[in-house]
Order: C-alpha cells, then sequence, then structure tokens
C-alpha cells in the first residue's frame, strides 16, 4: 500500500517532527516500519503479510498506548517493510510512525532520528565447534577464523585490546551462510560475528549441540525503536510503554518466547539466554548509549 508523504520532507526532513501524534489521530492508522528477515526481532512468516518478532510485539504495545492517549476508538496498524537503505529515511520522511527491527542506536543516527529505550544489545562473539575446545579470545590464537565479506568484525578484533594482539589464520567467505557452511565443514575453527546471527545458525543446524557460542562480548550494539527526531511528546510516550512492559516481568515472557523457545516457521530454538547488561536495561530502563 503507497502511504501519502506529508510536507516538503525532502527540503525539511524534520518538520513532521512533533506531528506524530497528530498525523496519527487525523488518519486513524499507525505506521510501523519493518524488516522482512531479520529473526526473531521483525520477520515474515510464509504466506502472511504482517510481521512477527520480538520488535513488533513492542510496537503493537506502544500502538495500544497511542490509542489510549488519543482516546480513539480504533487504532488502525499499516505495515511498511524496509531495507537497511531506507529503514531511516522512511521516518526522516514521515512514511512511518516508528521503526521495529534491529536498528542500533548510535550518535551518528541521532543526528537524523530519535530512538526508545534500548530493548536487546548485540555483541561480537565466536561461534566454535564444541570439538575444537575453543572457549575464548585467546583460544584463537593459531587457528583458522572465518568472517564474512563486508562486516565489520575483523576491523573490531583488530582494534580490541583483549584481540589485537591474537594471531590466526583469517579467512573470508562470501556471505554469513557460506561462512557457518566452513565452520560446519571444518575449513575453519571458529566464526566471529554477532551473537543474536550467530546464535540463529546454531540454531538452524542439523545438530546444534556440536557448536557453541563463547568468548567475552567485544562492542555493544543497543538496539531501540526509531521515530522521528525531536518529537518528545511520543519518544515519552513510547518510552513509558517500554518501562511498563519492562518492570511487569512482560518482556522477559516475551524474551523467553522468541529466545529460549521454539519459534515459527521452523521451531528453531536460539538457547540464548538474557545477557546482564539486558537484566540491567529491564531493571532500569535507559536510552543511554554504553561507553
Amino acid at each position: 500500500m503507497k502511504l501519502p508523504l506529508l510536507g516538503c520532507c525532502a527540503l525539511l526532513p524534520f518538520a513532521n517532527a512533533a506531528q506524530t501524534l497528530e498525523r496519527i489521530e487525523k488518519s486513524g492508522s499507525f505506521t510501523i516500519v519493518h524488516r522482512e528477515s531479520s529473526v526473531p526481532f521483525s520477520y515474515l512468516l510464509p504466506n502472511q503479510a504482517e510481521p512477527v518478532g520480538l520488535a513488533v510485539e513492542l510496537c503493537k504495545r506502544v500502538a495500544e498506548a497511542v490509542q489510549r492517549e488519543l482516546k480513539l476508538k480504533s487504532l488502525k496498524i499499516r505495515y511498511l517493510p524496509v531495507t537497511s537503505s531506507t529503514r531511516i529515511p522512511a521516518i526522516v520522511e514521515g512514511k512511518a510512525d516508528i521503526e521495529c527491527g534491529t536498528t542500533t542506536d548510535n550518535k551518528e543516527r541521532r543526528e537524523q532520528v530519535s530512538f526508545s529505550h534500548h530493548h536487546f544489545f548485540g555483541a561480537i562473539q565466536i561461534l566454535a565447534r564444541t570439538s575444537t575446545g575453543i572457549q575464548s579470545w585467546s583460544d584463537l590464537d593459531g587457528r583458522r577464523v572465518v568472517f564474512s565479506k563486508g562486516t565489520s568484525t575483523q576491523g573490531v578484533l583488530a582494534k580490541d585490546a583483549r584481540t589485537a594482539s591474537l594471531s590466526y589464520t583469517t579467512l573470508e567467505a562470501k556471505d554469513h551462510a557460506e561462512s557457518f557452511e566452513w565452520l560446519s565443514a571444518g575449513k575453519a575453527d571458529a566464526f566471529v560475528l554477532e551473537d543474536v546471527q550467530l546464535a540463529g545458525m546454531r540454531a538452524s543446524a542439523a545438530k546444534p549441540a556440536d557448536f557453541a557460542l563463547v568468548g567475552q562480548r567485544l562492542t555493544i550494539e543497543p538496539y531501540a525503536l526509531m521515530m522521528a527526531k525531536g518529537d518528545v511528546r511520543f519518544q515519552r510516550l513510547v518510552n513509558r510503554e517500554l518501562e511498563q512492559i519492562y518492570r511487569s516481568g512482560e518482556y522477559a515472557k516475551l524474551y523467553k518466547r522468541w529466545f529460549e523457545s521454539p519459534i515459527p516457521p521452523k521451531q528453531i530454538n536460539f538457547d540464548l539466554p538474557m545477557s546482564n547488561l539486558l537484566r540491567g536495561q529491564v531493571r532500569r530502563p535507559s536510552s543511554i548509549l554504553p561507553g
């Protein structure tokens, strides 16, 4: 469905910054930007047009809070699929009210958009075959480590004090699928990438127990819901709803559903326990950037 652009967005990118709730009230609809394959945060099931996932669940709760705030009898939820390159413009140009996926909150993006309290923290870790005995970053010395082409993980390891002095053989696969294939086949001893993606690949393996997600977490990637820059009223509403979800225990239940239980369509289980950093966020919700 083609959604209208409101205002001269190309010339005034933040012209609608303080108008999110007013726009929703006028249209009677709430538009959610989503990804189509960011499992388990925001993705599509076969033959279904409406996305599912942890971030989508959070945005649906925000929609309910918006409906209460505006005292609307009904509120239609619309969905707008985006890619990595179109997600920020969709918010800046007023095509949607909120983005629900795996967008990292950082200083550079805050120049264009605003973010909610963080709802997940990704980090770089190691996926290794359990037979290798690899348990920590120091265990990579003398090993064969595969990286996916186009990712920033090699650069992170080269700069981090915990990994910069390590000596290992670097392998570069064309994509994540090939990296995991090389790891599975024994061509590589370890695969380094963001933990949540590694957990998904491990869960999809024929024998998940053959692989271990190990190593101290490097870098912190705070995921948050994205919205128009400068719309303080809407941002506060979103954060109040997230705080309620966190403190009521509902987030813990949602996390268990999406990260520690079988999920559709293949009933894979990420088996990824909540990190201590995320547990702290649930106790004391914050939008403060780590580090």
